[in-house]
């Protein structure tokens, strides 16, 4: 299930939506460079109280140069890239980032393409569910190598 607490949420609420809920994926936009303060706080209020939720960032203000650094800094396992659908403006550019995202720093990458309504919402989850097991199931292989 998808639950929307709508824009300009306090970072505190989201973390308790998070832990009353048992979110396992938390999304996170910021649509103005003045916003992005908020999202970083979130980020950190979920690594300390409840380390086990995914967080998925974007808006208006991701770029490629924004997205490696908020990955490195918070230890991202995976960066989720997404367009509205026949948005051609922002193809190349999510074109370009996943690519870049990948080959170069290294980061598995979903690259979404979204309608311009939320009835789809099902698709989207469960592709963002297989992206995260994919994720674990990888950490998973790794730690193995390593034993």
């Amino acid at each position: 299930d998808v639950i929307d607490l709508g824009k300009d949420v306090p970072p505190e609420v989201i973390v308790d939506c998070a832990i009353e809920n048992n979110i396992r994926v938390v999304g996170l936009s910021a649509l103005m460079t003045t916003t992005v303060a908020s999202m970083e706080e979130t980020i950190v209020l979920l690594r300390e109280k409840k380390p086990d939720t995914k967080v998925v960032v974007g808006g208006a203000v991701m770029t490629q140069e924004y997205a490696d650094k908020i990955a490195k800094e918070y230890h991202a396992d995976g960066l989720i890239y997404q367009q509205i659908k026949f948005c051609d403006y922002w193809g190349y550019e999510r074109a370009s980032a996943f690519h870049i995202m990948r080959e170069k720093y290294n980061y598995p990458v979903l690259s979404v393409d979204r309608p311009y309504n939320l009835g789809s919402s099902g698709q989207l989850r469960t592709r963002v569910q297989a992206f995260v097991e994919s994720i674990e199931i990888k950490k998973i292989q790794k730690k193995a190598e390593v034993e």
